[in-house]
């Protein structure tokens, strides 16, 4: 099996530091993204990339040079047009929109 280099955004909450730890048990790389770097302490040993989901600017970097992306984030985010707080997939649609789109690949 071919080790990649996974950017693993949510890798602090219980799905995330499941995968986290699967994907560096089998032998993979793992650069996680995290809003607390003292949360990231319960993470075996991963690189750590202290960031906000919502911004590009500290997502653009944390992206350079991964080989995939595992996004198990779950954030709450207001909608452009509702006026309410949603757990809707908005936050995850954004990232991958912008990650396919290239608006959100390393400079």
């Amino acid at each position: 099996m071919k080790q990649l280099k996974t950017l693993a955004i949510g890798a602090t909450g219980s799905v995330g530091r499941l995968v986290v730890t699967e994907a560096s048990t089998t032998g993979h790389t793992v650069r996680a993204v995290v809003r607390n770097a003292s949360r990231a302490a319960r993470l075996p040993a991963v690189e750590i990339a202290v960031g906000d989901v919502t911004g590009s600017d500290t997502l653009a970097p944390a992206l350079d040079k991964v080989d995939a992306l595992v996004l198990t984030v779950n954030a709450k985010v207001k909608a452009r047009r509702s006026p309410s707080w949603s757990r809707k997939e908005v936050l995850p649609r954004r990232i991958w929109t912008r990650c396919s789109s290239g608006k959100l690949s390393p400079k």
